[in-house]
């Protein structure tokens, strides 16, 4: 917690129990000079000599019963002990955004967290009023304020000082707040109700700089996991992205920003230097450590972090922050790894956020990063976003790389995928086709197969688009010399009457491909007088005939008829299927030879003799 919510409560406290101390004694605690300063001016009040031992005897020595409050003892480098006097007359209470201060406790200690909004409220009101009782349109608009402090205790204090000194309304607080808020944080009341001598921006650069000046790894770890994370999101940051995150290898690139020396190689090592540098931040309260292994700052500290950060270093550091987020996926898919990936997500989104703001769309760094936060958006829900960067980076590619390198033909295999998980069929099928035609059969077939595992999954299996899937992977199949599996999918399709569905769509053209394809390997596999390549040579003249191609419907009726297979299917028992191809091939024949023409006259004969026996 901040200074000021600190010493609040030490004052509530002292004035609640004020019958109880012979003195209190309030002592500087941020530096030992501040210490040794504040506790002279204590024995001078005394009428003893103006050092530190001599205060120290006479808190030992009294019979009386008094308070020592050590404030602010925030820097780990001061250790408290040679301050306190002995025995037991008295009482000490340490105030520090230091966990290592829990050295120092007899009785116990007690973590004080974020104020509530209530409380919030009570301080601003008090501050700025003088009261807690307020008319309800001023309440409204105080609210406001303290959740767009996000309750930070120093933060409200001043806020409401600054308030009461300009005569503000909250309302225009909030408006010069949106415009002009560095200066606002870094405003320093003279009457704020605390003898706290920092701004609430100098506070967190004091600990900054505290930081800074520490010797060892772990400072050096410390600064850079804050210009890191401050690109993400501020809440549930996990640890585990860093220790992913190590498992990807480093170059000399790589040590510059990494929160760990470049001379570790071993996992254990790296989580160690990581802990110890999240540690000394906690130390000084920038960030808290929550119970699920991760990380969160206040928002105004995490903005802060970026903001201290300077134009000319934002940008690497943003694309450090990416590079980070996109280095903690290894692309495997057990449920392990789509939980952490789903962790990722609003810091994905707040990244990309900040780079937008100021560098556009996907432009530079390493491409690889760039597809894990697609995978990342992907694969929860936000296939739009995914396809904002893999279309870009498709490009990129083909205009660093040309458009049959390894990486290239990747991003087509990635950005096909979101095409199909956004609904986008018809580009994601286009690309597909392309992706086979650059020579990568076997990813291509691969990828056909994940396609339709996606539209059998999300669709229904004679969905048109599934059915446009099939076809694609038949097609592959077949390339492939995989025959079998090419049939056995082309039979899965007609047998359903997919492809009659597939026409039904409007797609009238695939339909007629995909038929073509079906009574090719039919012969084949099958024979030309098989009744199931009869069934799809009849399928096949249907869609002749749709598509205004009445010479080859025509045509491949009369084979149908010439050589018998009406007869022979209707023989197979599939004599539904037989009447409704003769009645067909009446039909085209009366349009094209006339009702009187001789085979005209054969079909209607054939059909009448179905109509009677079928």
């Amino acid at each position: 917690m901040g200074g000021a919510g600190k010493t609040q409560i030490c004052l509530q406290y002292a004035h609640t129990h004020r019958d109880r101390y012979w003195g209190v004694f309030w002592i500087d605690a941020s530096s030992n000079e501040s210490i040794q300063m504040s506790m002279k001016q204590m024995a001078s009040v005394l009428g003893l000599e103006q050092n530190v031992e001599s205060l120290r005897r006479e808190l030992t020595n009294t019979a009386h019963t008094w308070l020592l409050v050590f404030d602010n003892a925030d820097d780990p480098d001061v250790s408290l002990t040679r301050y306190f006097p002995s025995g037991g007359r008295g009482d000490v209470i340490i105030t520090s955004r230091n966990p290592g201060c829990q050295q120092y406790s007899t009785v116990g200690h007690e973590e004080i967290g974020r104020m509530t909004r209530d409380e919030a409220h009570i301080l601003f009101s008090k501050t700025a009023y003088g009261q807690v009782q307020i008319s309800e349109e001023i309440a409204n608009a105080t609210g406001q304020v303290v959740d767009a402090l996000g309750c930070l205790a120093l933060a409200v204090a001043h806020a409401g000082a600054y308030i009461r000194k300009t005569g503000y309304h909250p309302v225009e607080y909030l408006q010069i707040y949106s415009r002009r808020y560095k200066e606002l944080l870094s405003f320093l009341p003279v009457h704020s109700g605390t003898d706290y001598k920092h701004t609430v921006y100098t506070t967190w650069q004091v600990s900054i700089d505290a930081i800074t000046s520490t010797p060892g790894e772990a400072s050096a770890g410390a600064l850079k996991i804050v210009r890191l994370v401050c690109f993400l999101h501020y809440d549930q940051i996990p640890l585990e992205v860093f220790f992913r995150a190590s498992n990807a290898g480093q170059s000399q690139e790589d040590a510059a920003w990494l929160p760990w020396p470049s001379t570790l190689n071993d996992p254990f090592d790296v989580r160690y230097a990581v802990q110890e540098a999240v540690a000394l931040l906690a130390s000084f309260s920038l960030l808290r450590r929550d119970t699920n292994a991760s990380l969160s700052f206040h928002p105004l500290v995490h903005e802060w972090c970026r903001k201290r950060i300077g134009e000319d270093d934002e940008h690497m550091c943003c694309l450090h922050a990416i590079s980070l987020l996109g280095r903690s996926v290894d692309w495997k898919f057990t449920m392990e790894d789509y939980g952490f990936r789903r962790k990722l997500v609003s810091h994905v989104q707040s990244c990309l956020h900040q780079w937008r703001d100021v560098h556009g769309g996907v432009k530079n760094g390493h491409s690889a990063d760039w597809s894990a936060l697609a995978l990342i958006l992907s694969e929860n829900g936000f296939a739009a976003e995914a396809i904002q960067l893999e279309e870009p980076l498709l490009q990129l590619r083909k205009g660093k790389l040309g458009p049959d390198h390894p990486n290239t033909i990747a991003s087509m295999h990635n950005l096909a995928i979101r095409y199909s998980e956004a609904g986008r069929r018809e580009e994601a099928l286009k690309l597909t086709i392309r992706y086979s035609e650059a020579g990568r059969r076997e990813e291509a077939l691969k990828l056909s197969e994940e396609v339709v595992g996606l539209r059998k999954g999300k669709l229904r299996p004679d969905h048109p688009d599934t059915i446009a899937s099939i076809h694609s992977l038949a097609i592959f199949y077949s390339e492939a010399g995989r025959r079998e599996e090419a049939l056995k999918l082309s039979e899965e399709v007609v047998g359903l009457g997919k492809a009659i569905r597939y026409s039904e769509a409007g797609r009238r053209e695939e339909a007629l491909k995909l038929s073509e394809e079906v009574v090719g390997l039919r012969k084949g596999k099958l024979g030309p007088d098989h009744p199931d390549t009869i069934a799809s040579m009849h399928s096949l003249a249907i869609f002749y005939s749709e598509a205004g191609r009445r010479e080859e419907a025509l045509k491949l009726s009369e084979e149908v008829v010439g050589l018998g297979k009406v007869i022979r299917y209707s023989e197979a028992g599939r004599r539904e299927e037989a009447l409704k191809l003769s009645e067909e091939v009446v039909g085209l024949r009366k349009g094209k030879l006339g009702a009187n023409h001789p085979n005209t006259l054969e079909s209607t004969k054939l059909h009448a003799y179905l109509s009677v026996y079928a």
